[in-house]
């Protein structure tokens, strides 16, 4: 018995090595395979991930091109308008000054023609006064030689000589006077 409780317990100790060996090889056949199926996904996600990157970085460029033209489009339509509203402004504002400068050139040419119609009144006035005042020296010469020629007719009838005598003895008139008084005769 004893002989066969070894060889039970050697074919014991064999066949749990040998289910050792089969659990063994069971456990790493299974682990190799999680390893390999670990891997071939990794290298899917790998290769995934590469397709990823690609195609993303392929459709940012499609992106960034497409952007850049719209960009300049944009650009363009913003200079475009820029310009067009920065015109329109200044031809208003021009508009605006020569408005502005006509008002003050009519407002200036008004307050001239003012002055000029006053100055020439005052011309006319003062040529006005100046005829009247040659006028009335002119009264006032005539009627001196009228009281001249009063006072010596006088002393001529007086003194009963001939005028001419007369005329000697009396004082002669101012030769303004007769001057101014020879153009009314």
């Amino acid at each position: 018995m004893v002989r066969r409780r070894k060889r039970d317990a050697a074919a014991v100790k064999k066949k749990q090595g040998e289910a050792a060996v089969r659990i063994q090889a069971l456990v790493r056949g299974h682990l190799a395979r999680c390893r390999v199926r670990d891997l071939r996904a990794k290298r899917q996600t790998s290769a995934t991930t590469i397709q990823k990157v690609f195609r993303g970085r392929r459709e940012r460029q499609a992106v960034a091109r497409v952007r850049a033209r719209l960009s300049g489009a944009a650009v363009t339509i913003q200079r475009l308008w820029r310009g067009f509203h920065a015109r329109r402004s200044f031809v208003r504002q021009r508009e605006a000054v020569r408005v502005l400068q006509r008002w003050g050139r009519g407002m200036l040419g008004r307050r001239t023609a003012a002055a000029r119609r006053e100055a020439a009144a005052a011309a006319a006035a003062t040529q006005a006064e100046e005829a009247r005042l040659a006028a009335f020296e002119a009264r006032a010469a005539a009627a001196e030689a009228r009281e001249l020629e009063k006072e010596r007719r006088r002393l001529a009838f007086y003194n009963q000589t001939n005028p001419d005598d007369a005329a000697a003895d009396a004082p002669e008139p101012p030769a303004e006077a007769e001057a101014e008084a020879a153009p009314e005769a």
